[in-house]
C-alpha cells in the first residue's frame, strides 16, 4: 500500500509539473493582444507560422483556460481569466458567419473575417463548450463578493416581491446561493427551465434618483458600504461590451446546443450537404461522442439542464455502443445509420485512440447513470480491446489507424504515433482504475504514461511534439496547427459522404489541435491522482 501511494504521488507531481510547463508555453506564445483570440499555428519554439484562426481551436482554448481557472487553484489567476474573456469576446463577435443563423465559420482571418465553412458540427460544438464554461467562470467572478454584491461595480438587487403577472415567484440569479432576486423584466430571457437576467444596472446612481430604471427604494441591509464598493471597483476591467455578454454566453451555449441536436437528429440540410442517391448513409463515432461530451458539459452541477438533456445522453451512449461490431471483437469508426457494419475501407476503419477516448466518455456516462454493467462492458470493449490491437509490440506506442481485417490501412500516416491518442489513453486507463479498482488498468496507465512522457514531451521549449514515426522519432516539430484530422472533419457527421463535390483533400494527418488535448489530459490525470491519494490517506 505504501509503495502504491508513493508511485501515485510521484506521478501526481510529475503530471502537475508538466501541466505548468505546457500552459506556460501557450500563455507566452499564443495570445493575440491586438485582435483577441489565439494563435494556434505555432512552431517548436512558439513562433507563429500562420495567423489564421480556427473556430474550433479558439473554442477549445477558451474552454481549457476557463476549466483550469475553475478547477485548479493555482490557475485561478487573473491573466488566465482575462485571456479567456478576450477569446470568448472574439468568438462572440466573429464565429457565427451570418447571425442570427447558427452556422460557425471553420477558419477566420486574424481580425475575424470568415474564410471557410465546414459542413460539419465541430466548430459549433466547441463554440458551445467555450460559451458554457465561460459563463460558469464569469458568473462566479461576478458574484464572488460574499455572494450578493455585483463584482464589477453594479448596484445590489433588492429582494423582490412575488410578481404574479410576470413570474410565479422570485427569480434566482444563476450561480447565486443567496436570496438576492429580481422580478422578470422586459430584458429578461429564458432558456429551458432556467431564467437568465441581464447585468445589473451600472454605474451606481444617487440614492435620490427616481429614473424609470432605478428602484425607488433599496434594502439598506444588503447595500455594500462605500469602502466595499470602492474595493469592488478595483477589479479588472472587462473588455468593452463584455458585461452584457456574461449571460448571453450561456444563452448562446444552450441555443447552439439545440441547433446542433436539430442538425444531428432531425434535419442536416442546414449544414449544406446535398443528398446524393448513391451515397451510403453512415455514422461516424465522433458525432454521438461529441454530443455526449456536450451533454456532460451543460449538465454539470445544473440539475435543470442535466434533466433536459438526460435522454439525449442515453441516445448518444447507445449510438456509440453500436460501433462495437463482430461479436464484440472490434470497435469500428463508422457504421450504418442502423448500426450495421459497412463494406469497404470505410467500414473496416479503426482508430484505437478514438475508441479509448469514447471509452472514458462512456465511463463518465455510466458513473452518472449508476450503471455498473455498462462500466464493465466499456472497460472490456473500449479500453482493453483497442489497446491490445493498437499497441505496437515492436516499438511501443499506439498505431494511429488500423484495418479491422488486418489489411494495410489506406491512410499514409497509419503507423505514426500521435500525441492525442496517448493523451486519451492516459485518461481512459486512470479513470478505469479509479472507477473499478482493477490494478491491471493502473499498470496500463503507467505503461502509456511512461512512453508518452519519454517520447512526446519537448524538454527544451515545452509542450509536446505531436507526430512521431513508428520508431518514436520526431517527424514534425510544430506544436500547433489547424486541422482535426480526417476521421472527424471528412467523415465527422452522418451521411458526410453525400457531398456534391469532393472539394480539396484534407491534410494527411491530424495536425496539432492547439491548447486542448495535452493540458486536458494532464489536468484530468492530476485530479484523478489526487482523488486516489485521498482514498489511501
Amino acid at each position: 500500500m505504501e509503495k502504491e501511494r508513493e508511485t501515485l504521488q510521484a506521478w501526481k507531481e510529475r503530471v502537475g509539473q508538466e501541466l505548468d510547463r505546457v500552459m506556460a508555453f501557450w500563455l507566452e506564445h499564443s495570445h493575440d493582444r491586438e485582435h483577441g483570440g489565439f494563435f494556434t499555428c505555432l512552431g517548436r519554439d512558439g513562433r507563429v507560422y500562420d495567423d489564421l484562426k480556427y473556430v474550433w481551436l479558439q473554442g477549445r482554448q477558451v474552454w481549457m483556460y476557463c476549466r483550469l481557472y475553475r478547477k485548479l487553484e493555482r490557475f485561478h489567476r487573473p491573466e488566465l481569466l482575462d485571456a479567456a474573456k478576450a477569446g470568448g469576446e472574439f468568438l462572440l463577435r466573429h464565429a457565427r458567419v451570418a447571425p442570427p443563423e447558427k452556422k460557425c465559420a471553420f477558419v477566420l482571418t486574424r481580425d475575424g473575417r470568415p474564410v471557410k465553412v465546414q459542413r460539419s458540427i465541430f466548430s459549433e460544438c466547441f463554440y458551445t463548450m467555450a460559451m458554457n464554461e465561460l459563463w460558469r467562470v464569469t458568473a462566479e467572478a461576478r458574484y464572488q463578493v460574499r455572494g450578493r454584491k455585483a463584482a464589477w461595480g453594479g448596484s445590489v438587487p433588492s429582494p423582490a416581491p412575488r410578481c404574479a403577472s410576470r413570474c410565479p415567484g422570485p427569480v434566482r440569479r444563476p450561480g447565486l446561493s443567496s436570496t438576492a432576486t429580481r422580478p422578470l423584466g422586459p430584458r429578461t430571457f429564458t432558456v429551458g427551465l432556467r431564467v437568465f437576467l441581464p447585468p445589473l444596472p451600472q454605474p451606481h446612481r444617487d440614492p435620490g434618483h427616481r429614473g424609470g430604471s432605478q428602484p425607488k427604494r433599496r434594502a439598506p441591509s444588503v447595500r455594500p458600504s462605500r469602502e466595499k464598493r470602492q474595493l469592488v471597483l478595483k477589479r479588472p476591467k472587462l473588455p468593452s461590451g463584455f458585461q452584457g455578454r456574461v449571460f448571453k454566453s450561456q444563452s448562446e451555449a444552450v441555443e447552439m446546443m439545440d441547433q446542433i441536436v436539430h442538425w444531428v437528429r432531425e434535419d442536416p440540410s442546414g449544414l449544406g450537404r446535398p443528398q446524393l442517391p448513391g451515397a451510403v448513409a453512415s455514422e461516424s463515432m465522433a458525432v454521438p461522442m461529441m454530443l455526449l461530451c456536450l451533454v456532460e458539459q451543460l449538465g454539470e452541477e445544473d440539475e435543470e439542464l442535466a434533466g433536459r438533456y438526460a435522454q439525449l445522453g442515453h441516445w448518444c451512449a447507445r449510438r456509440i455502443l453500436q460501433h462495437v461490431q463482430r461479436d464484440g471483437q472490434a470497435v469500428l469508426e463508422n457504421v450504418s445509420e442502423d448500426g450495421e457494419e459497412l463494406s469497404g475501407c470505410l467500414g473496416r476503419h479503426q482508430n484505437p485512440g478514438h475508441a479509448l477516448e469514447a471509452g472514458w466518455f462512456l465511463l463518465r456516462h455510466s458513473s452518472r447513470s449508476g450503471d455498473a454493467k455498462l462500466q464493465a462492458h466499456v472497460i472490456d470493449t473500449f479500453l482493453l480491446l483497442p489497446f491490445r490491437s493498437g499497441w505496437d509490440a515492436d516499438h511501443g506506442g499506439l498505431f494511429y489507424f488500423q484495418d479491422a481485417d488486418g489489411l494495410c490501412p489506406t491512410q499514409l500516416e497509419w503507423a505514426m504515433k500521435l500525441w492525442w491518442p496517448h493523451s486519451e489513453a492516459m485518461i481512459a486507463f486512470l479513470m478505469g482504475y479509479s472507477e473499478s479498482g482493477d490494478p491491471a488498468l493502473l499498470r496500463l496507465f503507467y505503461q502509456v504514461a511512461e512512453y508518452t512522457f519519454r517520447q512526446f514531451r519537448d524538454p527544451e521549449y515545452g509542450e509536446w511534439f505531436g507526430y512521431l514515426n513508428r520508431e518514436g522519432k520526431v517527424a514534425l516539430t510544430i506544436k500547433g496547427g489547424p486541422f482535426k484530422g480526417e476521421w472527424e472533419i471528412r467523415q465527422g457527421f452522418r451521411g458526410s459522404e453525400r457531398s456534391a463535390a469532393p472539394g480539396p483533400p484534407n491534410p494527411p494527418s491530424c495536425l496539432c489541435a492547439g491548447c486542448f488535448h495535452v493540458p486536458r489530459c494532464l489536468a484530468m490525470c492530476e485530479e484523478m491522482l489526487s482523488a486516489l491519494l485521498s482514498r489511501l490517506a
